[in-house]
């Protein structure tokens, strides 16, 4: 969790500076952005051991209570502004959000990490599903946000259990199927969230198809020119939705980070692929950070990319009760 908001601000640095972090010595002293706020609230909620129903009222009251205080001066979403706005935590209606084509950002897949972390064993599966979906339609009611919130939280949970990361993806088209009965049973908006499903699912086939790893048996392929930007930047394009920033929106965000991880040997390289690329990298930096964080702790990463970061304390109490609940 610690290193999903050092992502962030890495990601929200070079997206303004767009300068070489090896040549430069971070500081990362600055704001995180709204998405790491409400990734705090959601996990404050699961730390309290809040599941189901009882989460979504939890998380609800804690994205209220932090508008007069941890977002104060920061850039909040028209989206997120308005639905914060409308919530009720006391009233269960208000936490259905109606259905917006246009909710695509890439800000509920970067809050979803925690509920990997908290949902993280196999039999967890239906649950970790249920509670993403629930908790991202309360803001952002449409396929590509909640299913890239999905992929998210589904993967930190593979890197708990040590499923190889070639793996990952498979199990995430296997997921969507479950994701899928999930929005059915539940009978909200089901035939324009239908409309808009198939999206998200042939972007990420095209994509596993295009590394080889569709079925999870094969290593990731990747051209040479891999570490030319430019070749990268192209490759990213590809899976951008149409009048949108590539890393912009929550379906791209998580496969670009899941790119990076795949090639990264290092947190310089994660660094260069996750946090520096020409799009919109905030989340996907947020994202990639996050899993690095569950598959090699600290373990390489500049003191100074995360020792000043906001909330650490906060993330660390929060991140240290969820893990002693998801254990038990």
């Amino acid at each position: 969790m610690v290193l999903s908001a050092a992502g962030n601000c890495l990601g929200k640095y070079f997206w303004k500076m767009s300068i070489d972090i090896q040549e430069q010595h971070v500081g990362l002293s600055s704001p995180v952005e709204e998405n790491i706020v409400l990734h705090l609230a959601s996990a404050e909620a699961l730390a309290k051991g809040k599941c189901g129903h009882n989460y979504l009222h939890e998380f609800a009251m804690n994205c209220s209570e932090c508008m007069a205080s941890d977002m104060k001066g920061r850039d909040i979403s028209n989206i997120v502004l308005q639905r914060i706005s409308q919530l009720q935590p006391s009233n269960h209606m208000t936490l259905f959000a109606p259905f917006n084509e246009r909710a695509t950002d890439s800000c509920s897949a970067v809050r979803a990490l925690v509920i990997g972390l908290r949902f993280h064993k196999p039999n967890h599966v239906d649950e970790l599903i249920a509670t993403v979906i629930e908790s991202t339609r309360m803001f952002h009611h449409q396929p590509v946000s909640y299913l890239g919130a999905l992929t998210t939280a589904l993967f930190a949970s593979f890197a708990i259990q040590g499923r190889e990361p070639r793996e990952w993806g498979a199990g995430l088209l296997a997921a969507l199927r479950l994701a899928f009965q999930h929005i059915v049973n539940d009978g909200r908006n089901t035939s324009e969230n239908g409309q808009e499903w198939q999206h998200f699912e042939d972007r990420w086939k095209e994509y596993l198809n295009l590394r080889g790893i569709i079925n999870g048996e094969n290593r990731p392929k990747f051209p040479k020119k891999f570490k030319i930007r430019e070749e990268r930047e192209r490759f990213y394009r590809r899976f951008a939705l149409p009048r949108t920033v590539h890393g912009s929106c929550s379906h791209d965000a998580p496969l670009i980070a899941y790119d990076a991880l795949l090639y990264s040997s290092s947190w310089k390289d994660l660094c260069t692929y996750a946090m520096q690329h020409g799009g919109d990298c905030r989340a996907s930096a947020s994202i990639a950070g996050g899993w690095w964080g569950i598959l090699h702790g600290f373990d390489g990463v500049p003191i100074n990319h995360y020792d000043q970061v906001e909330f650490k304390d906060r993330l660390l109490t929060a991140a240290t009760s969820i893990y002693d609940i998801s254990w038990m």
